[in-house]
């Protein structure tokens, strides 16, 4: 049996194309975009790529989402920190700043130096035996807590 279109009714036809229009609409309608949803805590974050979604941002975070910038040095227990940013003052008693324990907590002031391979920060010390003092510190004994 050989199926012309001349034979196939006009009811049939009509709702075939109306079928065939509602596919193309459903394909095209349900790809839709993805959403991602970002908290950021805190005061300047950045946020790399595309916003799109829902974004909160949450000034001033409650403590017990923040970091505090420490001192440690977990293989001997204390930091050293030091008057200039310089190996060499290492073994000079005057120009040791302060022996600060570990978890020390600190603020950078913003400078640092390069030595070699090693990285100096100048450090404020916040609190302990040593608070108030500026000095130099190496990178590798600075952390977060």
């Amino acid at each position: 049996m050989k199926l012309e279109f001349s034979t196939i009714s006009p009811k049939v036809a009509f709702v075939a194309s109306i079928a065939t229009i509602l596919g193309f609409v459903v394909t095209f309608t349900s790809s839709g975009k993805e959403t991602v949803k970002q908290i950021i805590n805190g005061e300047k974050n950045t946020v790399i790529g595309e916003n799109t979604g829902e974004i909160t941002i949450n000034y001033g975070a409650s403590p017990s989402n923040t970091q505090t910038m420490v001192l440690r040095n977990e293989r001997f227990g204390s930091a050293l920190v030091l008057s200039e940013p310089s190996l060499d003052d290492i073994q000079n008693p005057k120009k040791q700043v302060c022996t600060a324990s570990s978890n020390t907590p600190i603020s950078l002031t913003g400078r640092k130096t390069k030595q070699g391979y090693l990285e100096w920060k100048e450090v404020t010390i916040m609190e302990g035996e040593c608070k108030g003092k500026t000095g130099w510190a190496s990178s590798n004994v600075i952390g977060y807590r």
